[in-house]
């Protein structure tokens, strides 16, 4: 079972997680978001004072865990206020669309904390970050398989000509070595990525063009600088102004052309989005060595280019 490699967090006793300062920030501010959409819900009569300030000591004991570090004490109070939510759906004390969205959201604070989400069909745990309200995966998609657990095929040879298939639906490790996979993860037709079966996990999908778009207008400027990995570790020189400052950790991952030649590397990250613009064409983004910015691309479909899932 395949899992990244992620830094000890472990206290010395071994049982209690700890969070980097930047977490715990992160962690710390979406979760007075969430108490600010209860005091809303309060105000709007959704819920009373008494039920509300239940449910709100609980996410401020959770926040003074996250700030002192401490991700298990913090999992617990989230998952304590979990479960109280899940009594007041029972009981009709809140209704089921805005006690979902309060569980939702705890859910997503529990993962922001720890960090990572594991993918159930293989066991990868994929490290996450929050960039403006959206989730996004920190590692470019690695799975072989469909939610459903299906196969997703691959050619032989890797380098195989696609050119008299309709809709192939493959995934490629780079240049045809598993290796590769491991660092950059795999690269995806079109096809594949928009299969009613679904390429990302459950609960993720992978991005519109609509999404692509907010991520960067939420970043501004050079919001390729902002999302690349620093160094030349998988960069070449001169890794145009990378920061990484969002943690989304882009790395070069190549592509597949659909005649089946690997190109790009180590100067490309070009990722798919699920908005066609006509049959054959679909949008994308590629963020490069030598330049700080986001391209808009319009890709061919039979193409194999990464993933980054996005949260439902």
């Amino acid at each position: 079972m395949a899992k990244c490699q992620k830094e000890d967090l472990n206290s010395d006793n071994g049982t209690e997680l700890k969070a980097s300062s930047v977490t715990s920030s992160v962690t710390s501010g979406y979760l007075q978001d969430l108490i600010g959409t209860i005091e809303q819900m309060l105000n709007d009569g959704i819920l009373d004072k008494g039920n509300a300030n239940a449910l709100i000591v609980k996410i401020n004991n959770a926040i003074k865990s996250v700030d002192k570090g401490n991700i298990t004490a913090s999992d617990g109070q989230l998952n304590a206020f979990i479960n109280e939510t899940e009594e007041f759906i029972d009981t009709g004390i809140i209704p089921v669309t805005e006690g979902q969205e309060l569980i939702n959201s705890a859910e997503n604070a529990i993962m922001l904390a720890d960090g990572f989400f594991m993918d159930t069909r293989d066991g990868y745990e994929y490290p996450v970050v929050l960039i403006g309200e959206q989730f996004w995966m920190a590692e470019n998609l690695k799975t072989t398989m469909y939610q459903n657990g299906d196969l997703i095929g691959t050619t032989t040879p890797a380098t195989l000509d696609l050119s008299g298939e309709d809709t192939p639906k493959y995934q490629w490790a780079y240049n045809g070595d598993e290796d590769n996979a491991v660092t950059m993860g795999r690269l995806y037709t079109y096809y594949a990525i928009t299969d009613s079966r679904g390429v990302c996990p459950v609960g993720w999908h992978v991005p519109s063009d609509g999404e692509w778009t907010t991520l960067t207008n939420y970043l501004g400027v050079n919001a390729g600088s902002k999302l690349k990995e620093t160094g030349t570790a998988h960069w070449p020189s001169p890794n145009a102004g990378a920061t990484n400052e969002t943690g989304f950790t882009a790395i070069p991952g190549g592509l597949r052309t659909f005649d089946g030649f690997f190109v790009n590397y180590p100067y490309y990250a070009r990722y798919w989005s699920t908005t066609e613009v006509w049959s054959g064409v679909a949008r994308g983004r590629s963020i490069t060595s030598y330049s700080n910015g986001v391209q808009a691309n319009m890709l061919e479909e039979k193409d194999g280019n990464s993933v980054r899932c996005i949260k439902d």
